[in-house]
């Protein structure tokens, strides 16, 4: 059991280069099979329609996939779970490669999903192991200015390696990426959490959830922060409908605007990470957060006012997406703080609450829209109000340092 607690290599900490391919082992796989879904319906025999579960399952593991990881990452370790994690993801994307009807396809993509949710809870878990709360924020968000890029990307890979290879290899890619990633952890990825604070018994494995939902700062960083960034789902929702039918935004130039969406997300991560040690987490979070809950109404007067246009739906969604560069390491900095026990739980709870804001956000927009953007304005409004008052109230008393 010595080759999962000590690398093969002497290491004394964890690369951050590997840290930030550990985060994304999971992000790719959320992506980069949509392009090759209609090729992939007609081969094994189903509709586009049925097809698209293999991304409803996938988004459903990864977010359940979050909760899981963080208790038992605080207590065995993380350096056996990324392990562990990566070895399934293996798996499981060469059983979705060779996967001859869509059960088989959709319960290895389930595993895939399963597995995958580690990187992004253990690898910002071990990020703040080796750092402070300054270190930690600039590195959360420099690794937010590489994630923005992951969902623009992975399409466009995944469109070329169907239209060249099929539909098969973008699996048979990954799984050459999840050996890759296993063997290099194996080689040089060492334990980060301090082995006085494991806990020694296992009904502790769950013990962090209930700590932290009994703190209100926690709750304050956590679910303000959830319900801040995850309004970005209502948005990318209504998007392709509001580009598309309102705007009549030809196709091929829809993916254009989410660029510059992603450029927003980018700015304000930059500036988040120029930001730490000069400002509290709290007042990091709570700009960003006004930044949304500012965009959201610019959105709605913008309908109000009959100003419809591709610049002014546009320019307050890049607002949107700037604030949610600012609160997401700052959320996470300040959520990850709050008890260093259970800094791996921490951050898998973070995970699952906004992924399931997410959700949420997703389905009440695909109910409510109308053909204006109206119904994205008055939700967007909704969840961002009550982020940022959640993440008023819930941080006053980290009012003080720069690491609070």
């Amino acid at each position: 059991m010595t080759l999962f607690r000590k690398p093969l290599l002497a290491v004394a900490a964890p690369s951050f280069t590997l840290l930030v391919l550990v985060t994304l082992v999971g992000t790719i796989g959320t992506h980069i099979f949509g392009p090759a879904m209609p090729q992939a319906a007609r081969d094994i025999g189903v509709t586009p329609s049925a097809m698209q579960l293999t991304l409803t399952i996938y988004l459903v593991g990864f977010a359940f996939g979050h909760l899981f990881y963080g208790p038992l990452a605080d207590a065995f370790g993380r350096r056996p779970v990324v392990l562990g994690a990566l070895a399934l993801y293996t798996l499981a994307a060469l059983g979705s490669a060779l996967a001859d009807s869509l059960g088989g396809l959709l319960a290895a993509r389930l595993c895939q999903a399963l597995a995958g949710a580690a990187g992004p809870v253990v690898g910002r878990a071990m990020i703040r192991d080796v750092s402070d709360a300054k270190g930690a924020t600039r590195q959360l968000a420099f690794l937010g200015l590489v994630m923005s890029g992951s969902p623009a990307l992975s399409p466009v890979i995944g469109g070329y390696v169907t239209a060249l290879l099929g539909w098969r290899w973008i699996f048979y890619g990954l799984t050459v990426f999840g050996v890759a990633m296993l063997l290099m952890c194996l080689l040089v990825l060492p334990e980060t959490r301090r082995t006085g604070d494991l806990p020694a018994k296992q009904p502790r494995l769950i013990e962090g959830i209930g700590v932290l939902l009994r703190s209100r700062l926690y709750v304050g960083y956590a679910f303000g922060g959830a319900l801040s960034v995850g309004s970005t789902y209502a948005f990318l929702a209504a998007a392709p409908f509001i580009y598309g039918d309102l705007l009549q935004i030809r196709a091929d130039h829809v993916g254009l605007y989410y660029l510059l969406l992603m450029l927003g997300l980018s700015a304000g991560s930059f500036i988040a990470g120029r930001l730490a040690g000069r400002i509290s987490n709290r007042s990091g979070a709570i700009c960003g957060a006004l930044c949304g809950v500012a965009s959201a109404f610019l959105l709605l007067a913008v309908d109000l006012t009959h100003e419809v246009n591709v610049l002014t739906v546009t320019l307050p969604m890049m607002l949107l997406v700037f604030g949610n560069g600012m609160v997401m390491p700052n959320v996470l900095t300040g959520a990850m703080s709050v008890d260093l026990r259970f800094v791996a739980a921490a951050s898998g709870l973070f995970g699952f609450l906004m992924q399931g804001t997410g959700a949420l956000c997703t389905v009440a927009i695909s109910a409510w829209y109308d053909g204006s953007v109206r119904p994205t304005a008055l939700l967007l409004i909704l969840v961002t109000l009550a982020g940022h008052a959640i993440l008023h109230y819930g941080t006053r008393a980290a009012r003080g340092g720069a690491g609070s």
